[in-house]
């Protein structure tokens, strides 16, 4: 499946937007997510072309949508359906807000720094065995091995 070219130039240079917030993976990458991210109740076909710094995951649907799966709340949103779109709305504070832990991602920048390529913020204990997104609950650790842990 072709994701838009839009998003493919973005992959190629393995992009970051929103101060490292969201990072596009390559298409290598992409294909360990997918493979993951296939044992996961709800998932649909697509490509993974992006990752928040929570592990979050963009994805281009073979329906043409752009979906957000938010893997540690396990909840899946359909963004938006046009790719140049995504790009655009990024910018808009308001579309931020009501779609990424953008107050959550800054405090966790400030208490453990910047992330590496392969890295996200972590949460001991996951939120889904009681433990809260909370800075004083982040770490950081390996974006593969998190996924693979909140997926099992």
């Amino acid at each position: 499946m072709n994701v838009p070219s839009t998003i493919s130039e973005h992959m190629k240079k393995k992009s970051e937007m929103l101060n490292g917030y969201i990072r596009f993976i390559s298409v290598e990458y992409s294909r360990k997510v997918e493979r993951i991210l296939k044992e996961v109740p709800g998932w649909e076909a697509g490509v993974p072309f992006a990752i928040t710094a929570f592990a979050d995951v963009l994805v281009y649907s073979e329906d043409g949508f752009i979906v957000l799966y938010k893997l540690v709340d396990g909840v899946s949103t359909i963004l938006l359906s046009d790719a140049e779109l995504l790009l655009k709305m990024l910018a808009d504070e308001e579309f931020q807000n009501d779609y990424f832990d953008m107050k959550l991602f800054r405090e966790c920048v400030q208490k453990l720094g910047r992330l590496n390529a392969n890295q996200c913020y972590t949460f001991e204990p996951l939120p889904s065995l009681g433990g809260k997104k909370a800075p004083q609950n982040a770490s950081t650790g390996d974006t593969l091995a998190y996924i693979s842990i909140i997926c099992s």
